[in-house]
Parts: structure tokens; sequence; C-alpha cells
């Protein structure tokens, strides 16, 4: 009998205390909200590479038309350019192309054909782009706040803003298209090269 009662007290004395439920279910809650943290940065992460590849697309996607000679859906003719047009403060991105009887390099609303507008997820804006104190030979003068990326058929040579690079100069800027996110404070960089018409993203680890 008393063999019996011995191993009882010992059962209660094995099981947890307030005290010990309470440290339990804090560390557990600790560990609950770092992890859920880990997963909103990852997904925030994942969000800006995939807008910025998106946006990279769009540029991409002009040049490979202007190689191709790509032909209109309705005129079924080539266009003289294909190009892509960025707006400071919008979520819109225009790919268009100037139809032959066109002049110059610069988007017209109304004139050019617009073949797709990309409208950016609620989280982004185009903050930024290359502004007019940036003109050290060859850097790219924004006009109203827009900035045209132009590539021409069938060669592929780039305009910014209806500017070819100067060949006096040995060095150029780069196009620059700012994207920022507004969950966080984090931005990314879309660069096109002037001469190569390469683009490229930057700011995203």
């Amino acid at each position: 009998m008393k063999k019996g009662i011995s191993n009882l007290k010992n059962l209660k004395h094995q099981g947890f205390t307030l005290v010990e439920m309470i440290v339990a279910i804090t560390i557990f809650l600790v560990i609950l909200i770092m992890t859920m943290a880990n997963i909103k940065s990852g997904n925030q992460k994942s969000e800006l590479r995939l807008t910025s590849l998106r946006v990279a697309s769009e540029i991409r996607d002009a040049q490979g038309k202007a190689f191709a000679a790509f032909a209109l859906p309705i005129a079924g003719v080539s266009p003289r350019v294909y190009g892509v047009h960025f707006v400071k403060n919008s979520r819109d991105i225009i790919l268009f192309a100037k139809p032959p009887a066109t002049t110059g390099y610069l988007y017209e609303a109304g004139v050019d054909e617009i073949l797709k507008t990309t409208t950016l997820g609620e989280n982004f804006i185009i903050s930024g782009m290359n502004e007019p104190e940036v003109l050290s030979c060859g850097g790219v003068k924004v006009v109203d706040n827009e900035i045209d990326i132009v590539f021409t058929v069938p060669r592929g040579h780039v305009y910014f803003n209806g500017r070819q690079p100067d060949n006096s100069c040995g060095s150029y800027n780069p196009a620059r298209i700012t994207l920022s996110h507004s969950p966080t404070t984090n931005d990314v960089i879309i660069e096109v090269n002037w001469i190569s018409g390469q683009v490229s993203t930057t700011g995203i680890n």
C-alpha cells in the first residue's frame, strides 16, 4: 500500500508546474513570431525580385521585337522602333511601337501603337529615373519625369529619351529606373546599357 502511494507522489512530481508551462508557451510563441517574420521577409524579397524581373522582361520584349522586325498585329507592317515608356510616380509601363510614317524616338500618346500596358502590383511604384543633373558625358536626361527606352528595327540600336550616345564619350551612364516597395523601404534598380541594350537589376539580396 505504501509503495503505491509513493509511486503516486512520484507521478505528481513528474508533471509540469504552472511556471514551467508559462515558460514553455513563451518560448513557443517567440519561435513562432520569428518564423512568421522570416516568412514575411522572404515573401517580400520574392515579390521584389519577381516584379523587377517582370519590368526587365518588358524591356527585353521590346528589344526582341525590334531585332525580329516583329510586324504590328493590325497593319501587318514592321514599325521603325519598339520601346518602353516609364512615368515617375506611376505603376504603369507601356510597351509601344512607332509606325513607319512617324518620326523621332519618343513615345507619343494617340500616335504610337500601344501593344501592352503592364501595371505593377499595388505595393510598387516607379519612384525614380535618371535626372538632368547626371548629364556628364552620356548621361540620360529625363523630360517631364518620363523616360523612353527605344530599340530600332532591325538592328536594335538603343535610344534613351530620343538620344543616342555621343561617339566622343569613352563611357556612358546606363538608363536607370528605380522601383520602390512600399511595405518595406527597399528599392530595386533596372539598368539598361546604352550601347549593348543589356538589361540588369541591382538592389536585390
